[in-house]
């Protein structure tokens, strides 16, 4: 009944409905009640239920360790790249750089307060970050999950930086690296894995409208019509199941 009246939202675990038990994709599913978070009114169902990837890029943002002034680079602009950029200032970022393959993100990044956006396939990125402003980064959040990506985040990252491979790349995927230069910049390397203990933040904050995931949301579908969303041309955003 609770969760018809959207007064709940989602459980805080990895082993979660959906995940390690089937019902993520159903018109009910169960959670135990120690585990769920009570959303408000005001909150759109359609937002609430961007509780789980703003969850997983909150523990990425936490083993980041951005500082108030930092300069932080996204490499990837879909819908993740997106909520990371948005964290990444709230954690205290000051200026964002994306690198994205995808033009047709650059206007949603900058409204998001991206500073710079730069095509790796053809801009010199060194030469525009130099131009810029943008010779000390920080901090690199890889989050394409391809192999050019993840060598652009160790390329492009600053002296002692924070480079957090945090997309998933295929199982077998393997990309040359160079210990030379990353043992010439010091960095540090990361990744993060699903979203413990942090759901209950990502509810606050999504309740709190700090982020925007309106704009992030590109297609609303049925879960009658759920196999639509599989289709190649559904793949622009975020789609979101109608229940």
């Amino acid at each position: 009944d609770a969760c018809r009246r959207g007064d709940v939202h989602f459980c805080d675990t990895m082993t979660a409905t959906g995940v390690n038990h089937d019902g993520g994709f159903a018109e009910y599913c169960v959670v135990l009640e120690k585990q769920a978070h009570v959303i408000p009114d005001s909150v759109p169902f359609e937002e609430a239920a961007m509780c789980e990837p703003v969850a997983c890029c909150l523990h990425g943002i936490d083993l980041c360790n951005i500082k108030a002034g930092d300069t932080v680079m996204i490499v990837g602009g879909g819908t993740i790249g997106m909520i990371m950029l948005q964290l990444a200032q709230m954690s205290g970022a000051v200026r964002c750089v994306l690198l994205d393959v995808n033009e047709k993100r650059f206007d949603l990044a900058h409204k998001l307060g991206a500073e710079l956006s730069l095509n790796p396939a053809k801009d010199d990125v060194p030469a525009e970050l130099k131009k810029h402003g943008f010779d000390d980064i920080r901090v690199v959040i890889e989050c394409a999950g391809r192999p050019e990506t993840v060598m652009n985040a160790i390329e492009y990252a600053g002296k002692a930086a924070t480079v957090m491979i945090f997309s998933l790349t295929e199982p077998d995927c393997a990309i040359p690296f160079m210990p030379f230069a990353a043992f010439k910049k010091e960095l540090t390397l990361k990744t993060s894995f699903v979203n413990p203990n942090t759901q209950g933040r990502a509810a606050q904050i999504i309740t709190s409208g700090r982020l925007n995931l309106h704009d992030l949301i590109s297609d609303r579908v049925a879960l009658d019509d759920i196999n639509e969303a599989f289709k190649p041309g559904m793949r622009n955003g975020k789609t979101v199941i109608i229940p």
